[in-house]
This record gives C-alpha cells, structure tokens and sequence, in this order.
C-alpha cells in the first residue's frame, strides 16, 4: 500500500504502542516506510486558526486502534495583512507541574498556494452560471496572491474551457469567460408525472409521500377513474428511468472529480480542490447509489494530500417547486402544499454528496451566500496554518478494505480540528490479476493521452511554450509554435561516441467549442549527441517549432513530450487568436520579443537573445518588440494614416509609452510593414509588466492592440 502525498517516513515507533510520541521537527521518515499523510486545522470556537501544539496534543485513530506519529510539523503561510493565528490555551484537567511550555511559534513562509475550481457545469443553472463567473472575476481580483496557483476545469470535461494551473491572471480571467451552461432539461414539460430529480429518487426508494404526489398528479392529468394502481405504475417506471439520467450525470461529475484529485498527487505541499455547484444526488438508499463514488474521491485525497472544498452556487435565492431551478410542472391542486413539503428535503438532498466529500476530506462546505467570492476565499484562508502528521498503519492487510481515521486533541476541549477520514487499503487480490502485456505502441499511445488530458503540468519533463500569429507571404496566416523542452531528467543512454535518447512529441489544436481542429503531427526526436557539450546541451534544453496553418479563429493548443525510455512525461497549453484580417480595417501580428545585454554603442548592431519562450529579462538589458502591421484596403492602394506605439503596463499602472511610429504600407505584393523598437529596462523595478502595442488609423479612428505580458528579473 503506497499512498500517494505520503512522506518519506521516519522509523515508527513499535506497532503495539499507541501513546504518541513526539519525533523531532527535522526527523523525516526513512525511505520505503508507507506512511498516512494527514493536514490538520486546528481553530477555535471563532474559527481562528490555533498556533502552539505540538505532537503529544494529536491522537491519532485507525479503525479504533492508536497509531504512534512517525512525523509531525506545522505548515503554513504568513499572508501580510492576515490576522495572526492565536496561540492555543494551557491543556485542561492536568497539574501545574505537567503542562508542558507551550511550543514556539512556527516559521511560516509567503508561499504560493494550489487551487483547482471545478465548476460543476453539470448541475448548475443558468442564472448560477452567471452570478458564479462574476464571483470568479472578483476572486481573481482581488483576492489571489501573485505567488498563488490556479486552475480550472469542468466537470462536463470539456478541454477549451480549462486552464491548466497557472499564476497568469489574464489567462484566469479568460477562463471565466468562457464558462456556460451545458445542462440539459431533465423535468419535461410535457411529461406526466412531472418529476423532479430527488422525487424520482424518493419514488426509487419507496417513499410513500413522493409515490402520493405522482399518483395524484397522473389521476388528475388523466381523469378519476384511472386505476390507482396503474397511476403507481406509471409513477414507478418513469422514476427509474429518469435515476439512469440523473445517476449517469451525477457520475460523470465525481469521476471528474476523482481524476483532478489524483492528478495532484504529484504536486507537493498543501493542494485545494473546489467544488462549485448546485449539488447533485448520490441515491443514497436508491438501487443506483454513488456512495462508492464518494469514497473513492476520499480515498484518492488521502493518497494525494489533497483537501476538498464545496460551494453551493444557489446562495440564498428562492428555489423553485422541488428544490430544482428547471421544475416546470404544475401543482396538485388535491394535494396543496405536499410538493413544497418535498422542497425542503430536496435542498439538503443536493447538498449531501458536497458535504460528505468536504468534511470527509479535511474540508469544508459554504453554503446559504450569496457572496460566492467572499466563500472562495474562506477556502484560501484555511491554508493559513495547519499540523501536517504522518504514521505508519499498524494494520498491514492488503484487503481492499476502507480504514477509517480519528484525530482527536487531547485536554483541549475548546478546540476544534478538521482532516480527513479514511481510505482504501491497497487490494492484493486485484493486484494479482494483470491482462495481456502491454505493447509498446499501446503504452505510447496510452501516455501521450494522458498528458494530452492533464490540467496539471506535467514535471517529468518540464515544457515551457509560446504560440503567435504572424501572417507572411508566401505561407499566410500561421500560428507559431515554440516550445523549450527541460531534458535534464531524460533518460540518456552512454554509448562509445555518444549519448542518445528518444523523444516523443504531440499535439492537437482545438477550437472555442472544444472540437479538434488539427493535430500537430506525432515525430520522434531521436536525439545523438556527442560526448563533448553534452553537459551544457542538457542545461540549455531541446527547442521545438512548428508552424501550423489555421483560419482565423481563437484556439488552444496542446503539447505533450515523452521520454520513450523512462515514460517522464510533459505538456503544456496556450491559446492563440487569429484575426479575421479580411472583416477587419486594421489588425496586428503577435509581438515578439527579443533582448540585448544592454544599450549599444553609436553605429553598433546589437546581438539579440530570443526570450519569446520565457519572456523573461534581467535589468540591464533591453526588450526589443516586433510587430506586423496588416490593413487589407492599403494594399489596394487605399490611402492610409496608421501610427503605432507601445505602452508598458504594470497592472492598472501606465508605467511608460514609447514614441509614436508612422506605419508605411508598400505595393500590393509588398511584405506587411513591420513596426520594431528597443525599450530599456533600467528603469523599472523587478516584477511582472504588459506590453502593450496599439495601432492606430487617424483617418478612421480604428484601433488594433496586441498584448504580451513579460517579467524582469
């Protein structure tokens, strides 16, 4: 049993022990020991979070037996401005001369945290679809430190309205844009009984209440005279066929869900995954449960270090007949007031599948807000401060089974704590069992798949990409695709005269509705690099480019590398926009940059360094930007009056603006002009910058704009 986000674990202490011992701060656990990683908050009854314990304060449970602390520290993060943690009270019930000192306060870093928004499009209304994009803009906003990590996903699983986790606000907020609604009616107008999701669930269940409702509103629909027994026939059979629907959809957002927690498991440090939605049923007691679905996302946050946290999108609004916001059938006027007796249940019905698997997980669930950004960033503040413990499992047993967790406090009755509360032990009959070996095209084929679905970069081998627009004769509208590839974990095999090793690299471009548009056609680098430079080949990286024909049209592009040999993966996304040069007065390529080590001498040419990839720069240097011009009517000799200037940005700040340049268009056939300039960098601070290029037409007054955003150092 390997659990994933489990620390490399120090020597245990014996298994018959159960009184926790407290290891040394610095005391990791010995390599090949398995460990159970548990994040605990600790707050008070205010909900702040409590400094000062240590590990003789944690009692630790596995299937009611007493598991001795392998390892014990405190996590955390000091956020300017946060109000500091309050130190933990003196423990109750022992003599003077037996408390301990209290322990002294944690050295808390400014450390960027790591948050996944699932957005359950599933299950969210239309109007929720709304308020929730405008409290993601605002959480983006205002509430994101610039060290923090984000991404986002859906449940629906569809690839262009991800974005995998990134720092870049802009692409966060590009993200949101995106978002809709992709819900389908499930309560028909025209059907009778008009069902909503949890009656139907309820009639399952035999729940003589929701069986009387639909069998009144059938009789009513069709006359007193039907048999009753045949209006509870009807009812029952409508009922199971709307809970395949309803259990496939609900089963399709936790399987997402299931994967966005696993896929963590190879990221380090505290990892927040947050559920928004309206709820969804888990047919608790139905002959179609979810249960073991829920137990299974728990199952993988204990293996992954992973804490879940839900949001109810409905707020405070009036729910409509049933608790569903797409009820649309009538009343029972002989039976007034019966559905709304059903309402109320409804609510929490939807609610239980989110809390189960906040609480079960160390998290927690914000529900009755209408104020979604201020319940965001609730979940961003928990990870303030908290008790990361480690311990071996006593019980060994590879019998598949689920061990639940207790962690209590000791003499601290005042105190409340949060973490998980089990998982599944690894199971050896089923490990035992293995289909046909796996052929190596398949194992390929299977892989790259895998990177291609991620929303996490994968590490194996980092990547780093950047794709443009440029549109040149005699090739046309283009996007350009760049990528660095960090080979320094490739597997290289040492031969006579050489190193060698065997890359392969994929891609796919899709567009805003998520279809495919192209592949970037699989190769494989076979890389033969002489023994002199290997060193310094590895450190600078493998560059990739390929140019790939599109229309105009904004779309994402994906690339994934493996390493044939040790299955290291990588990838990386980014979104490219192609103007529609012909429907527009005046357009621009993308900007690309380059750098000097510093201003030049009188009649000097610069050697430039291409940062189109990092976009990063050292101060010193200067940033040279490039940009094509395009305006279809100049080329059909149209006069023209088009100047360009650049701006740098800093946030909302106008840092600075560039002279103003007098755009000359050629003959027909004529390259597009292009407008270049160098800007130096000894001004301005360390920290994140926007470039910003705008053409202007003085005849018309139309406007084109690209952006870049960049960094110096």
């Amino acid at each position: 049993m390997v659990l994933a986000g489990l620390l490399a674990g120090a020597q245990a202490s014996s298994p018959g022990e159960t009184r926790a011992q407290e290891p040394k701060p610095s005391q990791l656990p010995a390599v090949g020991v398995e460990l159970v990683q548990l994040d605990v908050v600790v707050t008070d009854k205010q909900g702040r979070p409590v400094a000062g314990l240590n590990a003789l304060d944690f009692e630790v449970k596995e299937d009611g037996k007493g598991q001795a602390l392998a390892y014990f520290g405190v996590e955390g993060r000091d956020d300017p401005g946060a109000e500091p943690p309050v130190q933990a009270p003196p423990p109750k019930g022992l003599p003077p001369d037996l408390v301990p000192p209290p322990a002294p306060p944690p050295a808390l870093r400014v450390r960027g945290r790591q948050m996944v928004i699932v957005v359950d499009d599933l299950h969210i209304a239309a109007a929720n679809v709304v308020t929730a994009r405008a409290a993601l803009r605002r959480f983006v906003d205002e509430q994101l430190s610039p060290d923090d990590e984000v991404a986002l996903v859906t449940s629906s699983g569809r690839v262009v309205l991800a974005q995998e986790m990134t720092r870049d606000r802009a692409a966060l907020r590009q993200a949101i844009e995106r978002l809709s609604l992709i819900q389908e009616r499930r309560v028909r107008p025209n059907d009778v009984p008009h069902l909503t999701e949890y009656q139907a669930e309820l009639i399952d269940r035999g729940d003589p209440e929701a069986i009387r409702l639909a069998v009144r509103e059938i009789i009513e629909a069709n006359g007193s005279d039907l048999d009753e027994q045949l209006a509870r026939m009807q009812a029952q059979q409508r009922a199971q066929s709307m809970l395949v629907e309803i259990m496939t959809y609900s089963s399709q957002s936790l399987q997402s869900l299931e994967q966005v927690v696993r896929a963590l498991g190879g990221l380090s440090g505290r990892k927040m995954v947050v559920l928004l939605s309206d709820g969804f049923l888990i047919g608790l007691g139905s002959s179609d449960t979810r249960h073991f679905d829920l137990r299974r996302i728990i199952d993988a946050a204990t293996r992954s270090g992973v804490v879940v946290y839900s949001l109810d999108t409905r707020g405070l609004e009036a729910t409509a007949p049933g608790g569903n916001a797409d009820f649309t059938g009538p009343p029972v006027f002989s039976a007034p007031g019966v559905r709304e007796s059903l309402q109320s249940r409804s609510v929490e019905a939807l609610r239980d599948g989110m809390n189960a698997l906040a609480e079960d997980t160390g998290g927690f669930m914000v529900r009755n807000t209408n104020d979604i950004s201020r319940g965001l960033g609730q979940f961003l503040r928990d990870s303030q401060l908290y008790y990361l413990l480690a311990y071996e499992p006593t019980n060994q047993k590879r019998d598949g089974k689920y061990r639940r967790i207790e962690v209590k406090l000791r003499n601290r009755p005042d105190l409340r704590l949060r973490t998980r509360t089990g998982y599944y032990a690894g199971d050896e009959k089923k490990a035992q069992v293995s289909g046909p070996p796996e052929t190596t095209e398949v194992r390929r084929q299977r892989e790259v798949a895998q990177a291609m679905g991620s929303i996490l970069p994968l590490k194996g081998i980092p990547m780093r990409m950047a794709v443009d627009f440029v549109d040149l004769p005699p090739d046309g509208p283009r996007a350009v695709v760049k990528a660095l590839l960090d080979v320094a974990r490739v597997g290289f095999e040492r031969r006579i005269d050489h190193h060698s090793a065997e890359l392969d690299i994929a891609g796919a471009v899709f567009d805003e509705s998520g279809k495919a548009v192209t592949e970037i056609p699989g190769e494989t680098s076979r890389l033969k690099l002489p023994l002199e430079g290997f060193q310094a080949f590895r450190q600078q990286g493998l560059l990739y480019e390929k140019a790939i024909a599109l229309p105009p049209g904004r779309y994402l592009v994906k690339l994934v590398a493996r390493d044939a040999s040790s299955s290291l993966l990588g990838n990386a996304a980014e979104w490219v926009e192609v103007p529609d040069r012909e429907a527009r007065a005046l357009t621009l390529s993308s900007a690309f940059l380059k750098a000097d080590q510093g201003p030049p001498k009188a009649g000097e040419i610069p050697a430039l360094e291409d940062v189109q990839i990092e976009k990063a720069f050292k101060r010193g240097q200067g940033l040279h930007y490039l940009v094509y011009v395009y305006r279809p009517d100049a080329a059909a000799g149209m006069p023209a009056d088009v100047v360009a200037q650049a701006q740098v940005w800093s946030g909302e700040k106008l840092m600075g603006v560039g002279p103003t340049h007098k755009v000359e268009f050629g003959e027909k056939d004529a390259p597009p002009p292009r407008v270049a300039e160098r800007i130096a960098l000894d001004p301005m601070a360390p920290g994140r910058y926007e470039l910003r290029v705008v053409a202007t037409d003085k005849k018309t007054n139309e406007k084109a704009v690209r952006r870049v955003a960049f960094s110096i150092e």
